[in-house]
């Protein structure tokens, strides 16, 4: 009876590493998910490629292209976004103004 008290422990660690190793491998399973569906989506045509340029982009420093839309480009500038020297806080109010002006 010791010996079974005395391995619950290592039972104990055993199995938490188990679910760590599990939670490990679904979040490489999401990661792969992921990256197959937006290349399905470049290759069905659904996707633009400079879309995915855009955010393969360091997007931390100043005047570096974020995205272009609709023929127009989206700049990051130091307040937030710029769109033909207007600033925007988001890219969503980029793409508006964008959208506004068609």
């Amino acid at each position: 009876m010791q010996f079974l008290f005395a391995m619950a422990p290592g039972i104990g660690v055993a199995l938490a590493g188990g679910v760590m190793l599990m939670f490990s491998q679904v979040t490489a399973a999401i990661f792969d998910i992921s990256e197959m569906t937006r290349e399905s989506l470049v290759a069905s045509g659904l996707l633009p490629k400079d879309v995915i340029a855009a955010t393969e982009q360091d997007l931390r420093s100043e005047g570096s292209l974020v995205k272009n839309y609709r023929g127009k480009s989206i700049t990051k500038d130091s307040t937030g976004f710029a769109v033909d020297g207007r600033h925007f806080n988001s890219i969503g109010e980029a793409q508006a103004f964008i959208d506004g002006n068609r």
